[in-house]
């Protein structure tokens, strides 16, 4: 039997919809946790408001990539909850490889964008007095990377029927950043607690990462990771040296964005299939309106 969360089409029993719903729900408040647990061990281990309003605006300004990329978690889930209730292994397999890549060619360069123009968003969305904390959201934005990316990964594992593994390694994960932020935050102040976070949410996509090649063999490849990898750094010291704030920053950061994708195709990672896909894409969002 490939899908482990029900017996079959249809059957939905109330003890199997608990068996599922409960840890789904418990891992959403666990993700909630470790969204929100490095900004009161600041307030904690750093004392007084100011330097937690820091710690906050640099969580406000990397969180939106987050909120955005959730909704490959949405699509995937019931996605390959049904190829696996359907017995469809190369489906399910096909979901997971090309939302994956399709998920790490939209996150990456985002990051690393933000990361670069870390000092001109906070000049712009408040002001030069909040300075301190351009830092801590040039690393933090990666952790929220990071986190987006395990949500999917999460979902996969979940629509597979074994809710109860993210939910595990979410909580190990917090456990592990708890330790990393009581000793990287008083050692470093701000930038610890965000490295603290940015670390855990490495190991929790890496950990998930494991699991899910494990059950599928169908991370993209190496080869594919490493040209968008690639292509995404190489936006950070042009990023760096070339973005200003005001009313260059948007054109700056749309133009940057377009070279990224020309080194994707010079590399030959944007290929025709995916051209063909996005066509797709494109036509049924006409068609619907």
């Amino acid at each position: 039997r490939l899908y482990g969360g029900f017996e079959g089409k249809g059957d939905f029993s109330s003890g199997a919809l608990m068996r599922f719903a409960v840890p789904v729900s418990l891992f959403f408040m666990a993700t909630a946790l470790l969204m929100h647990i490095d900004i009161l061990f600041v307030k904690l281990l750093l004392g007084g408001s100011e330097q937690a309003g820091f710690y906050a605006s640099a969580q406000a300004l990397s969180r939106p990539i987050y909120f955005v990329f959730g909704v490959f978690g949405v699509i995937l889930l019931p996605s390959i909850s049904k190829a696996m209730a359907d017995g469809d292994l190369w489906l399910a397999r096909r979901y997971i490889s090309r939302s994956l890549r399709y998920m790490a060619m939209l996150l990456l360069p985002l990051a690393f964008l933000i990361s670069a123009s870390s000092d001109e968003l906070i000049a712009l969305f408040y002001d030069r007095s909040f300075a301190p904390a351009s830092f801590p959201l040039s690393i933090l934005v990666f952790g929220i990377a990071f986190l987006s990316m395990s949500l999917a990964l999460s979902a996969i594992i979940q629509g597979y029927g074994r809710p109860g593994v993210p939910l595990i390694i979410l909580l190990c994960s917090v456990s592990l950043n708890i330790c990393l932020l009581l000793t990287l935050t008083p050692l470093l102040r701000l930038p610890g607690a965000a490295l603290a976070t940015t670390a855990t949410c490495l190991a929790n996509m890496i950990a998930l990462s494991i699991y899910v090649h494990s059950k599928f063999k169908a991370l993209p490849s190496p080869t594919s990771l490493f040209r968008i990898t690639l292509s995404s750094s190489i936006l950070f010291p042009i990023a760096a040296g070339v973005i200003r704030s005001g009313a260059l920053l948007l054109p700056g950061c749309v133009g940057l964005l377009g070279f990224y994708i020309l080194t994707l195709r010079t590399l030959g990672e944007v290929r025709g299939e995916d051209l063909i896909f996005i066509r797709g894409m494109l036509d049924v969002k006409r068609r619907r309106g």
